[in-house]
């Protein structure tokens, strides 16, 4: 199993990202809202905000959005 990191509040630059890789996570999360795709970096993958107020249909609208971008 990979070790895990979350940035709190999602805010990065290169000298946490160095100190994440260095404390030996193999995966961190940012709260950057878009697509993963294969072979991107995984010491900051996207990921989409969700919460009780967010509904399947809005999830789904944003993903499709984002692929149609990309």
């Amino acid at each position: 199993m990979p070790k895990t990191f979350t940035y709190p509040y999602g805010s990065f630059d290169e000298i946490s990202e160095r100190a994440v890789k260095k404390a030996g996570y193999d995966i961190s999360f940012s709260i950057v809202e878009d697509m993963n795709y294969p072979g991107e970096n995984t010491e900051r993958l996207k990921r989409y905000g969700i919460n009780s107020n967010v509904s399947a249909a809005s999830v789904l609208k944003k993903v499709m959005l984002d692929k149609g971008n990309n």
